[in-house]
């Protein structure tokens, strides 16, 4: 639907579309070219692609015997996509082509491409092309690929893109072109060996340019140029050290502009006519104002008044046009006070009881009335002094501006303390006179603090020097936070804290100085793709349990589980042999009072020192898993079926948290217990037994 760009009113006449449109291009003659699910266009027939004239109906002369995507429109030539699934090969095979004004095809004929495409720029007589894909005509290409303009001819230009510790595969959403340099946004680490986190940018010859500040948390969706100021879009909170929330600016030198109005939501899409920057993607709000989906901002950063305000419909869709779904479920636990406090990003709990982000429930399994709503996702949960810590990907609750991290009281109230974060926060541990939050940030309180930061308690007494002053600027993301003895415990995807190498795990004493402790974790075969990390840790009785995504610890072999001593000696190593697959991560370690240490994963939930009957090893007296097959029958309990039909994504265990003699475990899955009901997303173990409680609320998505 055209809109008005002074009063963001429809223009009519418009041909009634009886699907969604995924793409839109303009054909530089005041028309468009459109695509997406959809079989009529005005009540006439067309097959996912149409043109729309001027005047804003159905171009009738116009329909190629082609399905696909549209991608560009340069001098009047359009370039499309369609696709093929080989299914012995079990791949996508996407073939680019050329039409002319009349819909015809040109002479332009690229070899196919292995994956996905989903940008496109043209200069002089080249054509560039940016994916998902690994090949092109047999001959690899690292999602970026160039053609001759004229016969489609793959040229030799193959920059090779890789992902790593910051995403974990490499993909291009973006392209975009400054005279004959080319900007190149999405989700990867490195380009050609070196560090480009997300943005890069090559020279009109193919090299690669030292232009990109890093984006540590999140991905570039969208691009645009004005000048020689490229506007980005996308789902982060910081480039390099600049607070930035969805949008931002940079110049040709890689300096980040002041401009950036904050969204609350993932910019998909931008578009620019003269001295405005047209914003489209999923967010409510932006730059302080609320716009739903669409916003018009100036080249000063203010939010105009134009505000169509579209309905979003049922599916969400990228840029690309490709079907996404959110990572729904229970992503964080804790319990305290009679009380099980559940995080994650879903939108109604029980029948249709509206909780969005956080719930409670009390020890019968009731739902309390304590809802507070996210407006993202929450990743940790810490309690301490009657405060609930919220913290993950987030920039409100309950409408009460809070960036990432906030403290709400047991009555459900958000406090004024706002220390605000600029980027995701993955853990937290409360300690009587600090907090401390690990993830894949770059600033708290207004100042630069990297994936790892300490800021006072609500209400409590100030840091001290020791804790202010604290910097160690892990080199990547910090998953996990465990603390005894006066020791921090930190662990997660990093290498190390600057010259200082650390592979997944470090500690800091009593003074918040590097302790010589942290084993190293690795892969057993290296792989970029594929970094090893500590997803998980519990320091209790002067033991460290490790558990996350590796399969060596200090050079043993670990299967995603070990035992570490304070003084770092590997005490076992082998702990889950037998219990673990090669896709397997474990996504959470909790204790119990008595000393027994519980895991959540994948696939698996373990009980150390249990009172269950001997299990797998001697050391281990009993196991059973608790994950997406539900209960093992290493113990004499029923198993649990998952009924997979009623899942479209990988089922996982992600949170735990033991209270009053339960085990509550949360995550995405669904089991249909034997002697009739189910569980869905969230229950509770006994931990005596092993059996299934009587507690079963309902979470849904």
């Amino acid at each position: 639907m055209p809109l008005s760009e002074a009063t963001g009113e429809p223009i009519e006449p418009f041909p009634v579309v009886d699907g969604h449109v995924a793409a839109v291009v303009p054909d530089g003659r005041g028309g468009w070219y459109i695509s997406g699910s959809f079989t009529q266009v005005g009540g006439v027939a067309r097959s996912g692609i149409a043109h729309l004239l001027a005047e804003g109906s159905l171009d009738l002369a116009w329909s190629p015997a082609v399905t696909g995507g549209v991608l560009a429109c340069v001098g009047g030539t359009l370039y499309v996509q369609s696709w093929t699934f080989d299914a012995k090969a079990l791949e996508f095979i996407t073939k680019l082509l050329a039409l002319d004004p009349s819909g015809q095809p040109t002479a332009w004929q690229p070899p196919p491409v292995t994956g996905f495409v989903s940008a496109l720029a043209v200069s002089g007589n080249t054509v560039y092309a940016g994916g998902d894909f690994t090949a092109v005509g047999g001959e690899p290409r690292s999602q970026l690929a160039s053609f001759d303009a004229t016969t489609g001819t793959l040229t030799a230009w193959a920059p090779q893109l890789s992902a790593g510790i910051y995403h974990g595969t490499s993909t291009v959403q973006a392209l975009a072109l400054v005279g004959d340099v080319l900007y190149v946004g999405g989700s990867f680490d490195k380009v050609d060996g070196e560090s480009r986190i997300g943005l890069a940018a090559f020279d009109g010859s193919g090299q690669l340019t030292s232009w990109g500040p890093p984006i540590y948390s999140g991905s570039v969706f969208a691009l645009a140029a004005r000048g020689s100021t490229i506007y980005v879009g996308g789902w982060f909170e910081a480039l390099g050290s600049e607070a930035r929330s969805g949008l931002a600016a940079i110049d040709s030198g890689g300096q980040v502009l002041p401009w950036g109005p904050a969204t609350d939501g993932t910019v998909l899409a931008l578009a620019i006519d003269g001295d405005t920057i047209f914003v489209g993607g999923g967010f409510t709000g932006i730059g302080a104002v609320r716009r739903s989906r669409l916003a018009a901002v100036g080249l000063d950063g203010a939010v105009s008044g134009w505000a169509p305000e579209p309905d979003p419909g049922p599916e969400l869709v990228t840029a690309s046009g490709v079907w996404q779904y959110d990572n729904h479920g229970v992503l964080a636990l804790a319990a305290a006070s009679g009380k099980v406090f559940a995080g994650g990003n879903f939108e109604y709990v029980g029948s249709r009881s509206v909780r969005r982000g956080l719930a409670a429930y009390d020890s019968a399994g009731h739902l309390t009335t304590w809802a507070p709503h996210v407006d993202g996702e929450v990743w940790a949960l810490a309690w301490s002094a009657g405060r609930l810590y919220v913290g993950g990907d987030f920039q409100a609750i309950s409408g009460t501006p809070r960036a990432n991290l906030a403290s709400v009281s047991a009555a459900g109230e958000v406090s004024s303390w706002n220390p605000g974060v600029g980027g995701a926060v993955h853990a937290l541990l409360a300690t009587p006179e600090a907090l401390f939050l690990g993830g894949a940030f770059a600033i708290v309180g207004g100042r630069p603090h990297l994936n790892l930061a300490a800021v006072g308690l609500d209400g409590g007494p100030p840091l001290t020097a020791d804790q202010s002053g604290w910097n160690p600027s892990p080199n990547a993301v910090v998953t996990s936070l465990t603390a005894e003895g006066g020791t921090l415990y930190v662990g997660g995807y990093f290498t190390g804290f600057g010259s200082t190498e650390r592979l997944g795990l470090a500690a800091f004493d009593s003074r918040l100085s590097l302790a010589p402790w942290g084993p190293a974790l690795g892969r057993a075969t290296p792989d970029p793709a594929d970094a090893p990390g500590a997803t998980a840790l519990v320091a209790r009785g002067g033991i460290v349990y490790v558990a996350g995504h590796f399969d060596t610890l200090a050079g043993n072999a670990s299967t995603c589980v070990a035992l570490v001593d304070a003084n770092g000696q590997v005490l076992d190593a082998s702990v889950a042999d037998g219990l673990y697959y090669p896709w397997n991560e474990v996504s959470a370690l909790t204790a119990t009072d008595d000393r027994r240490v519980v895991m959540v994963g994948e696939l698996a939930a373990l009980f150390w020192e249990s009172p269950w009957p001997p299990g797998l090893r001697s050391d281990i007296t009993g196991a059973a898993f608790l994950g997406a097959g539900g209960l093992s029958t290493a113990v004499p309990v029923p198993a649990y079926v998952l009924d997979t039909t009623r899942l479209s994504f990988l089922p996982r265990a992600r949170a735990v948290a033991v209270a009053g003699g339960k085990v509550y475990v949360g995550g995405v899955f669904h089991w249909d217990l034997p002697g009739g009901g189910v569980v869905d997303n969230l229950a509770a173990v006994d931990t005596a037994s092993g059996q299934i409680a009587d507690w079963t609320p309902i979470l849904r998505p």
